[in-house]
Order: structure tokens, then C-alpha cells, then sequence
């Protein structure tokens, strides 16, 4: 068409490449409104499906939870029932069981004062029986322990395979058991036997260990149930059941069993219901099993209260279950797409709750939807299908040849005929019409293309001069950036730097410089002279030059800069700093000056000053060595040590200041020691330049640059006076043994005539008693107290002198400390004032420790009868427990109390306090001391915490697992307490 060719633009590439198509919109629409009809199909096909499965899936949840309730309370219901037979049965043994003679036969005393059943009745039957060593075997006792193996062996056939073991328990610490394969009540230890009688006593209902047996307590009024714990005799999860024998209204035994709870547990976890889970509470709430919890269950002892678990879901269920009254009840959990199954199981009452969320129902019906959808989509494939073959048709293919029109019209190499020439402008639809509508644009294009050829030429010589104005600017934004780039530099670095020009004039300051001289940031965005420049910091009060010599000192100043460079000088600035500063000639006659602080610099000198000044000053010895050990610098107290001159001992190597002997130490010990720590310090010896040695405390420390720095003192004085102390130690330690041995042959000596003046009394005032006159009588009693008082004066002396001469041994053997701290309080009953209370406050199942009970019980005793001389009303507490590796014994009174002046002198020999007098009763002062030094001797001690009026606290702290002092042979007597 005579137009020239132009280059293809990008948008009309683009629009050649992806030309938008009006057959696919339309196809895109049709598919749209399909889709969503098929979409409204599958959402009503999923909720009418849904809803069926669901009440399915509900009816099948209530069956399978009434199934698992039958199922899960079959042994519980037949334990209670097997016991309420046994009941029966030991009642009518009871008055047929046999005499003294059969519970013989049946039941042997054992050297700790506790009664076991013979080997043979537990090999013949699985039959062991247990007596505790505070009980009254007594003819009732010995009838009922008879009737108790009689029915047992009767019944204990029946037993394996439904219940681990039977029992009958009763009030005396006395038990009789059948447990196939286990001789419980044999081999057991009489600590472990009254743990596991705790357990039986709680699901009988008469509460914890019972240490001194009662025939009176009150009995359960029916079957009671313990909690869940592991046995771990067993390893596993085990339930005691008991019912009580009442004859004639008293509690004279109880029956039980225990029940195996293992496979009720992994039942519980275990759930038959994939996606479900189930969980086992008992009626206060605590939770027994739950998939998740079981290492927290185990850790509580079988029960974890849902309180401590933080979990509000837990919570929620618990609630739950408490409401609903009927077994097998369903209910939907509030704020929780799930439901919630409860079972309640006959015997201990315990809930069974499952869990089945909502989603396993959701599920089955998403299923069927998908099944739906998926017809539906394949249906709506086809259709498009035959929808898009109509469509290219009628309307792709005329679409196209127009595109294709556009493209050679943009080329430009062909005629406006020809181009037209595919258009099917004849057409009465849109397609015509808008061929028609492009073929008057092609006209109007081509009268605008000749009327803009003319502006071609006026574009081209702008363009031109575009082109070096834009040259200028790049120019002129390099020399910019080369500029910013030297300030950055300049800027970065740490002293002041000032460019001036040939007249003076300030280019360029960085910012170390206007710090120094403390200007304003924008101070020298104008061009400063240099007198400008040092008026503006005297203005500051920077410089220190008078105002009289002010004038003088900037025209020199100012004169020797122009004259030219000159080399550091310093200038002492009115603030405490000092500059260095240098004038530098420029090639183009400019000077630059520059400032560095170095304050600091001074300062650290006159610091090392200061310490080589004190260094010289010092009494001891100090030097610095090269890396290869030879003398930098040594003070005159070290050169003097080794009897050197101080001039001489530079360059000398360390080496030639000691023997062989001593170097061949230094370099199998201290060397590698200052190689791998960087420093020692210990004693040698050193040799003088005469050859003298002389002993020394030596501290070296290893510099960076592999040096030494070395700190010398002669200690031949201090050597000396330690020997001479030594002497005298050993001769003041040959006096006390000597003391030692004279007090422990005077206690014996005279021991022996008081034990004979306190038996001859005793004799005397039992033979004269009604015979002589009641004030002779008293004279007697006076006679035996005082002989008494002067025995345990002489016997606590005699463990004092034991003590100090280290011929005191401690034990180290297992005991009970429960069992110590009990018969303490049985021992000191009779010293304590009537109306005043003996409590124990202790854990039932803390084990065995290790070390000497005699002695722990002797300290206690002492304790234990200062608080009763003190306590008039009140009560007497003995509180033993355990914290980590360490065993605490409380012994706490509600007496008189200690002032606070008098706590700081209890542990002294002999004192005593003015309170205790006036109870009536006196000590000798000496029993406190020595129960602070045993307690020490076994690793521990005593402290005191006392207000007056309010009583006091004496605590004994000692290891758990005692291995202090000599070990005792097991066997040795325990020795007497004594008391203050």
C-alpha cells in the first residue's frame, strides 16, 4: 500500500501469540453453570447420606458400650460376689477353728518379733500368712488366723484364673493369703508387707498402716474397692476388693482379692472403633486409663486426678459422665464435633467413656458424595465436548482470519485489496459487522500514517540532542560519586582529618575531626578559613592559650601552616584531651591537617608507670621472661631472693636459678600444667647464686607472646614457724590422748562404785519399804536420784573424750527410719506430762537407709526428752522425710521455747537453760554437744529454730546413704541416749 514496513511491536506479538477467544469464554460460562448445578447435586447427595449413616453409627456406638460394660464388670460382679461366699464361710469357721496347738502347727515367731507361716503350708497349699510384731497374739488373735488358713486353703483352688490372690485381713496387723507363685507374706520384709497391708486397710476402710493393732474400729458397712495401683511384685495393674466379717456387731476380719487389671487397661486404650478411643474415670474424678496419660497415671500411683491435668476436654467429659445417669448413655460433648459413650461398670463404680468423633461419620458420606460428583463431572465433559466443536465453527474460525488480517496489516508489505480479501464483509451477523468496522479503520490509518511521516525528521535532531545532554549528566554524576566515596572514606576513619585550600579555606573536614573540635554538622557547608575556624573553637573554650596571648598564638599558627609541612606535635586541649597533629603539603598548594586523640595513650602510659613503680615498691619478687625463658625485667626483690644483682639477671635463663632435681619436677609437673591451663602456682625451691637453696611460693602465668610473668616469695621464716607449730600440735595432741585415757579410766573407776551405791540403795529401799520412817525413805530416793544424775554426768563425759580421740565408730547398715522415729516415741511416753500429745508425722512407704541407727536413735531419744522437760501442754510431733539424697528427722514441742541470746550456747558443754529449770527437771548440759558431734560424725548435723513461748524445732539432717566415720560391725550395741 505504499506505507513503509515497521518492525513488529511487542503488543501486537502478544496479541498474535495468545489472541483472546470468544469460543473459549463462552465454553468457560456453559461449563461454569454445569458445574454448579452438578455441585448443588453432590452437596444434597452428602447430607441425605449423612444423615442415614449417622443414626446407623449411633445405634451401633450404644450397643457396642452396653456390649463392653456386660462384658468389663463380669470379674468385678463375680469378685463380689466370691467374697460375700468367703464371708459366709470364716464366719461359721470362726468358733470351729482350732486350739493353741494348731495355730502352732500353722504360724512360726520369727527373731524380729514378727509371726510367719510355715515353708511347708505355702509349698503344699500357696498358703503365707503374716503377724506384725505389735500385735497381741492372744488366744482370739490365734483363733482367728486358724480360721483364716482353713478357709483359704478351702477356697483357694477356685480362685486362679479369676482372681490373683485371696486374703483375710485383720484389725492386728495379721493377714492370710493365697497367691499361686508368690510367698508374699515370706519373703517379703516386714516395711514391704505393711505397704502392701496400707493398700488392703484403704479398700477395707479403716485408713492407712496401723501401727498397734484395734479390735474396736469401726468396720466398712459393705465392699469396699481401692483405688488402681501397680504391683509391682507383679508388674501390673492390679485392684483390691474387701467385705467385712461382722460377728455380733464387731469387725473381727475383712476378705478380699486382688483383681488383674492389665488386659481391662489395654482394652481401654485399645479401642474396637477405628478413629475412636476410650478412657476409664473412677466416681471422684480421677482418671485410671487414657491413651495419652498412662506414663502420667503410672507416675501418680495408678490415679491422676483430672483437676492437675490441665486439660478442660477431660474436664468436660468428666462432667459429662457424672450426668448421665442410665449405663450406656450417649450424649454430644458441648463445643466438640465429637460423642461421647458412657458405660458405668458394676463393682467399683467406675465410668467407661468413649469417644467417637463426628468426622468417622462425615467420612463415609464425603465417600458417596465423591461418587456423585464424579458422574456428574464426566456428564459435563461430554457436553463440552460437543459444545466446543459447534463453536469453532461459527465463531473460531472467522475469529482467526480477522487476526490474521490485523498481522499483515501491522507488516505492512502487502496491498490494502489483499488484505481485505479474507474479511467476510457480506455477513449480517456481528462477525460481518465487525469486518466492516476494520476495514474503515485501515483507511483511517493509512491518512494518519502520511500526515506523521512528516514529524520524523524534527524527532530525529531532538533526539540528538537528547542524547548529549544526558553524556553531560552522566559525567557530572561520576565525579558526584567519586566525591561521596572520599567522604565515606574519610568519614570512617578514626582521627581528624582537614583539607585546605592554597588560601586556607576549609574543602573538606571529616567526622572524626568536627568531634574533636566539637562543630555543628552543617558548620562547613560553608567555605571556612582557617583564623575562622580556630576563632569558632576558642569560641568553645577548646583551646587553653590565654586571652592576652590569644592574638600572637593564631597568627604562628596560622604562619607555619602556610609555610609548609612540619612533624607531630602535641596540643593539650582546656577538655583533658591531648592531639597529635601534623601539617601535610597538597601538589596544588593546599595543606591537610591532621588530629590524633591520644589521650588514652597517655594515660595507659602513665598507668604502666605507675604499676612498674609498684612492682619495684613490692616485697615479693617480680620478673618478665622471653618465650625462651630468659630475663626481660626483673624488680630488686627478685634479684635480691636469688642473691643477684638486678643488672645481672637480665638475659639469664631461669634455668641456672635451680637444681637438677627440682628442674626435672618443673618439667614433668608445672610446665605442661602452664601449657594447657596458661598459669600455676605452688611451692619450690630455689637455689641462690652461692648455692644455697631456700624454699618459695612461686606463681607463673603465661603471656600471649608464650612469655612468662613471674611472682617469687621466700617463705624460709613461715617455714620455720610451721614447724615449730607442728611441734607444738603434736605435743598439745599427746596431752589430749594422754587427758583422754585418764577421763576414760576415772569414768570406769568410778562407774563401778555408783552402779554399787545406786544397786545398794535400790536393795535397801525395797527391803526397808514400810519399815523405816517416810523421811528416811525419801533420803533413799534422794541418795539413788543423785547417784543416778552422777552416772549419766560420767557416761556423756566419757562419749565426749570417745568422741574427741576418734574412737567413736559409726555403723553402716540398712535401717528403717519410720521404725527408728516410732520407737523413740514409745520409749519417751512415760517421761512426757499428762494432757500432752506423741504424734508421728510420716510417710507409710519411705525405704530403708543406710548407716547407724543406734546412733540416730540415741540423738533422738535426747531430742525427744528435752521436749518433754519443756513441754508442759501441748503436743510432741517427730516428723521423717526424705529430700533427694539427704534424711530429715523434726522433733517439734510447743514448750517454753529458747531465746534467741541462748540458741548461740546450746551446743556448748554444760550449758543449760534457765526454763528448763523451772519445769522441775534439770540436765547436765552435755547432751545436746553430743548429739551435734554424732550427727557431724555421720555427715550431718542439728540445727535449732525456736520463738519463746511458742516452742521449738530441733532438726537432724543426714545423708540417706550414710558412709561416714568407721563401719561398725552390724551386730554391735546400740549406745544409751543421754539427755540435757
Amino acid at each position: 500500500m505504499g506505507r513503509p514496513e515497521k518492525p513488529p511491536t511487542e503488543s501486537s506479538d502478544n496479541r498474535r501469540g495468545s489472541p483472546p477467544s470468544l469460543a473459549r469464554s463462552t465454553l468457560w460460562r456453559v461449563a461454569t453453570r454445569i458445574a454448579l448445578v452438578v455441585l448443588v447435586a453432590t452437596a444434597f447427595s452428602y447430607w441425605h447420606v449423612r444423615s442415614g449413616i449417622e443414626e446407623q453409627a449411633l445405634a451401633g456406638l450404644e450397643r457396642y458400650v452396653a456390649e463392653r460394660r456386660v462384658r468389663e464388670s463380669v470379674p468385678l460382679v463375680d469378685a463380689e460376689k466370691s467374697l460375700a461366699m468367703l464371708a459366709r464361710q470364716y464366719e461359721k469357721a470362726l468358733p470351729e477353728a482350732g486350739s493353741e496347738t494348731s495355730f502352732d502347727d500353722l504360724f512360726v515367731e520369727q527373731e524380729d518379733g514378727t509371726w510367719r507361716t510355715r515353708r511347708t503350708l505355702f509349698t503344699r497349699d500357696w498358703v503365707s500368712g503374716f503377724v506384725g510384731k505389735n500385735a497381741d497374739v492372744d488366744a482370739e488373735t490365734r483363733r482367728a488366723l486358724t480360721a483364716a488358713v482353713d478357709v483359704v486353703r478351702r477356697f483357694g483352688p477356685s480362685w486362679p484364673g479369676r482372681f490373683a490372690n485371696g486374703y483375710v485381713l485383720t484389725p492386728d496387723q495379721a493377714v492370710v493369703m493365697v497367691w499361686p507363685g508368690h510367698d508374699w507374706a515370706l519373703g517379703g520384709s516386714d516395711w514391704e508387707i505393711f505397704g502392701k497391708l496400707a493398700l488392703m486397710r484403704e479398700a477395707s476402710g479403716s485408713g492407712g498402716v496401723v501401727v498397734s493393732g484395734r479390735r474396736d474400729a469401726e468396720p466398712a458397712k459393705e465392699t469396699r474397692w481401692s483405688g488402681l495401683y501397680y504391683d509391682y511384685a507383679v508388674r501390673q495393674w492390679v485392684v483390691s476388693v474387701t467385705r467385712p466379717v461382722v460377728v455380733d456387731g464387731r469387725h473381727v476380719a475383712s476378705v478380699g482379692h486382688d483383681l488383674m487389671l492389665q488386659d481391662l487397661i489395654e482394652r481401654t486404650v485399645t479401642s474396637d472403633i477405628e478413629g475412636a478411643y476410650n478412657l476409664l474415670f473412677d466416681s471422684d474424678g480421677n482418671l485410671i486409663a487414657h491413651p495419652r496419660f498412662m506414663e502420667a497415671i503410672q507416675a501418680r500411683g495408678g490415679a491422676l486426678p483430672v483437676g492437675e491435668t490441665d486439660d478442660g476436654h477431660l474436664k468436660t467429659l468428666f462432667s459429662l459422665a457424672a450426668e448421665v445417669g442410665r449405663p450406656g448413655g450417649l450424649v454430644e460433648v458441648p463445643g466438640q464435633d465429637e460423642y461421647l459413650a458412657v458405660s458405668h461398670l458394676d463393682g467399683p463404680g467406675w465410668h467407661l467413656l468413649t469417644v467417637f468423633p463426628k468426622n468417622l461419620i462425615a467420612s463415609e458420606a464425603v465417600n458417596m458424595a465423591y461418587i456423585v460428583f464424579g458422574l456428574g463431572f464426566a456428564a459435563l465433559l461430554l457436553e463440552l465436548t460437543i459444545l466446543s466443536g459447534v463453536l469453532r465453527g461459527q465463531i473460531g474460525e472467522p475469529l482467526k482470519a480477522l487476526v490474521r488480517t490485523a498481522d499483515r496489516t501491522r507488516a505492512g508489505n502487502v496491498s490494502h485489496d489483499e488484505i481485505l480479501g479474507e474479511l467476510d464483509t457480506g455477513r449480517s451477523d456481528e462477525i460481518g459487522t465487525l469486518a466492516r468496522a476494520f476495514k474503515d479503520m485501515l483507511d483511517e490509518l493509512e491518512r494518519r500514517e502520511t500526515a506523521l511521516a512528516g514529524g520524523n525528521a524534527e524527532l530525529s535532531r531532538l533526539n540528538l540532542k537528547l542524547r548529549h545532554e544526558l553524556g553531560e549528566r552522566k559525567r557530572a554524576e561520576s565525579e558526584l560519586q567519586r566525591h561521596r566515596e572520599l567522604n565515606a572514606l574519610l568519614d570512617s576513619i578514626d582521627y581528624g582529618v582537614l583539607f585546605l585550600d592554597a588560601d586556607l579555606k576549609s574543602r573538606l573536614a571529616n567526622d572524626a575531626y568536627r568531634r574533636m573540635w566539637q562543630t555543628a554538622p552543617d558548620y562547613y557547608d560553608q567555605r571556612r578559613t582557617l583564623r575562622e575556624d580556630m576563632e569558632e573553637s576558642r569560641r568553645r573554650g577548646l583551646y587553653t592559650v590565654s586571652e592576652a596571648d590569644w592574638p600572637e598564638y593564631l597568627d604562628e599558627r596560622i604562619d607555619r601552616i602556610r609555610a609548609g609541612p612540619f612533624g607531630p606535635e602535641e596540643l593539650h586541649l582546656s577538655n583533658g584531651r591531648i592531639m597529635e597533629y601534623e601539617c601535610t603539603a597538597l601538589h596544588d598548594g593546599g595543606r591537610m591537617l591532621t588530629y590524633y586523640d591520644i589521650t588514652d595513650l597517655k594515660r595507659a602510659q602513665a598507668n604502666l608507670r605507675i604499676h612498674l613503680e609498684g612492682m619495684e615498691s613490692s616485697m615479693d619478687g617480680m620478673a618478665l621472661l622471653d618465650h625462651q625463658g630468659r630475663y626481660l625485667y626483673v624488680n630488686y626483690a627478685h634479684a635480691r631472693a636469688y642473691g643477684y644483682e638486678r643488672e645481672a639477671m637480665i638475659g639469664l635463663s631461669w634455668r641456672a636459678l635451680y637444681d637438677a632435681e627440682e628442674l626435672a619436677r618443673f618439667d614433668e609437673e608445672i610446665v605442661p600444667v602452664i601449657h594447657t591451663r596458661g598459669r600455676w602456682r605452688g611451692e619450690a625451691t630455689g637455689r641462690r647464686q652461692g648455692g644455697q637453696t631456700f624454699p618459695q611460693d612461686l606463681s607463673l602465668a603465661a603471656t600471649e607472646n608464650g612469655g612468662l610473668v613471674c611472682v617469687v616469695r621466700d617463705i624460709s621464716e613461715r617455714k620455720a614457724r610451721e614447724r615449730a607449730l607442728d611441734q607444738a600440735l603434736q605435743r598439745a595432741e599427746e596431752s589430749n590422748a594422754a587427758k583422754t585415757r585418764f577421763l576414760a579410766a576415772m569414768s570406769h573407776e568410778l562407774r563401778t562404785p555408783l552402779n554399787a551405791i545406786i544397786g545398794f540403795s535400790r536393795i535397801v529401799s525395797r527391803k526397808t519399804e514400810g519399815v523405816i520412817p517416810e523421811r528416811q525413805s525419801d533420803n533413799l530416793a534422794k541418795i539413788q536420784t543423785s547417784a543416778e544424775h552422777l552416772l549419766k554426768l560420767i557416761n556423756e563425759i566419757l562419749d565426749i573424750s570417745k568422741i574427741e580421740a576418734g574412737r567413736m565408730d559409726v555403723a553402716f547398715i540398712p535401717y528403717a527410719p519410720l521404725g527408728v522415729a516410732d520407737e523413740c516415741l514409745r520409749l519417751i511416753e512415760p517421761m512426757v506430762q499428762p494432757g500432752v500429745a506423741l504424734r508421728c508425722d510420716c510417710v507409710c512407704d519411705m525405704p530403708h537407709a543406710t548407716g547407724d541407727a543406734a546412733k540416730v536413735r540415741q540423738i533422738l531419744m535426747n531430742l525427744l526428752a528435752n521436749a518433754a522437760r519443756c513441754t508442759l501442754s501441748g503436743e510432741i510431733c517427730i516428723a521423717v522425710e526424705r529430700d533427694g539424697e539427704r534424711l530429715r528427722f523434726a522433733v517439734m514441742d510447743t514448750g517454753i521455747g529458747i531465746a534467741p541470746e541462748a540458741q548461740a550456747t546450746i551446743f556448748e558443754e554444760f550449758a543449760r537453760l534457765d526454763g528448763a529449770a523451772r519445769t522441775g527437771t534439770e540436765g547436765t548440759g552435755l547432751g545436746l554437744p553430743i548429739s551435734r558431734r554424732l550427727a557431724r560424725l555421720m555427715g550431718g548435723d542439728i540445727t535449732v529454730r525456736s520463738e519463746p513461748g511458742e516452742g521449738s524445732t530441733f532438726t537432724l539432717d543426714l545423708p540417706f546413704a550414710s558412709r561416714s566415720g568407721n563401719v561398725a560391725p552390724a551386730g554391735s550395741a546400740p549406745t544409751r541416749a543421754v539427755g540435757t
